[in-house]
């Protein structure tokens, strides 16, 4: 059930209080840590977020990515979106990949661009590391209008490479 965020007042403090989403609160992230030395970013986002970058550490390894979809992505045109990096703007998910019709709700999607794993001779079956630090940038394209409806949640595990000296 989602609860609109129209319903809002003022309480005797002055405090703003209200029920449902708030969208500028939903374009968050989070890094959690598990015990197996893994790291896992998390960014929850709706069609209606602005900046979405989920900021990546120097040497990090990505092992596996997965979008999943929570609200169908609707607009009056074709709504898509593309997921990648200051290298290469769709290095993991392209328009192709994650166009409108594809982003119905409860569908859980893989990379198959260039940085998926196995995709090209440069990294076939070894995961995708960052040797700087930079960000995972989500993008909305469309043809027409923009997005007026969907919500989406991207997860990043991984892990920083150490290397101890020998």
């Amino acid at each position: 059930m989602t609860l609109s965020r129209k319903s809002t007042w003022a309480n005797a403090d002055g405090l703003q209080v209200g029920f449902g989403n708030h969208y500028s609160e939903r374009e968050a992230t989070a890094v959690k840590q598990g015990a197996d030395g893994y790291t896992e970013l998390v960014m929850d986002f709706t069609f209606a977020s602005t900046t979405l970058a989920l900021a990546v550490p120097a040497g990090f390894i990505v092992d596996t990515m997965v979008l999943e979809v929570g609200t169908a992505w609707t607009s009056s045109g074709t709504a898509t979106i593309e997921i990648g990096d200051g290298g290469d703007a769709n290095g993991w998910f392209t328009t192709t990949e994650l166009t409108e019709a594809n982003l119905t709700a409860g569908t859980v999607h893989v990379p198959a661009g260039a940085y998926a794993v196995g995709d090209n001779s440069d990294n076939r079956g070894n995961p995708f590391k960052y040797a700087t630090a930079d960000t995972i940038d989500v993008v909305f394209s469309t043809a027409g209008d923009a997005p007026s409806a969907g919500s989406a949640r991207l997860v990043v595990r991984g892990f920083v490479e150490s290397v101890a000296a020998v």
